[in-house]
């Protein structure tokens, strides 16, 4: 996740963060909505709010925009000492408390508590070291707290690989050279879009699915 630079400068850190990659095969509407939680967390924090270090944990709807149970991992990225970048990573959790458990949110749970608990932007870690206070408020409000936590934790190794990949790149290439280099993927990924659509005849167009939840199907 990068803030996108406009034609002059680095926009300011109200703009909206952008996407710059994601694993391949994956689902793209899984973490479409990423750039969401940076905004708000930037709202929040800060961009001087953000330390080496920070692991932060979001799940909220809000503010995350899915349920309860996708949760979001994510650790701030600096290159002598200039914030440029987030590492995230959302996960199904097959618990977060609540009526039930794995699916989540069903047509009778009637709001977010009954759903389960709610992390909104928080620091499970700061600066390196562990909020045990919250570590222990996720782990007794679970059902299944080795299951969900070991997602936790495998979340947070992952955006610090990735982290220490996006550092190898800006050592190895410099600032200047990566950050370019994420400018002409979004170009190109404009291109790329834009080229599709203009393929699609003129017309309207409709599609329908059907979703069946605890025996109600709904269109």
């Amino acid at each position: 996740m990068r803030f996108r630079r406009s034609p002059t400068r680095w926009r300011r850190t109200s703009s909206a963060p952008e996407l710059v990659s994601q694993n391949v095969g994956g689902v793209s509407h899984f973490v479409a909505d990423l750039g969401v939680v940076i905004t708000d967390a930037v709202k929040r924090y800060g961009k001087n709010g953000f330390k080496p270090g920070d692991v932060l944990v979001t799940n909220h709807q809000a503010v995350a925009g899915q349920h309860l149970n996708n949760v979001v991992i994510y650790v701030p990225y600096f290159f002598k000492g200039e914030l440029l970048a987030f590492s995230m990573v959302r996960a199904h959790w097959i618990d977060v408390g609540g009526t039930s458990t794995g699916f989540g949110a069903g047509p009778e749970v009637p709001d977010p508590w009954q759903e389960g608990l709610q992390l909104d932007q928080l620091k499970i870690y700061d600066g390196g070291r562990l909020d045990g206070t919250l570590h222990r408020v996720i782990r007794d409000n679970i059902r299944f707290p080795e299951s969900s936590l070991g997602d936790m934790n495998s979340q947070i190794a992952s955006c610090k690989l990735g982290i220490r990949r996006l550092d190898e790149l800006f050592r190895k290439y410099g600032r200047d050279t990566v950050l370019g280099a994420i400018e002409r993927i979004f170009d190109e990924t404009e291109t790329k879009c834009r080229n599709v659509v203009a393929r699609l005849a003129d017309g309207v167009y409709e599609a329908e699915s059907l979703t069946s939840v605890c025996g109600f199907t709904r269109k």
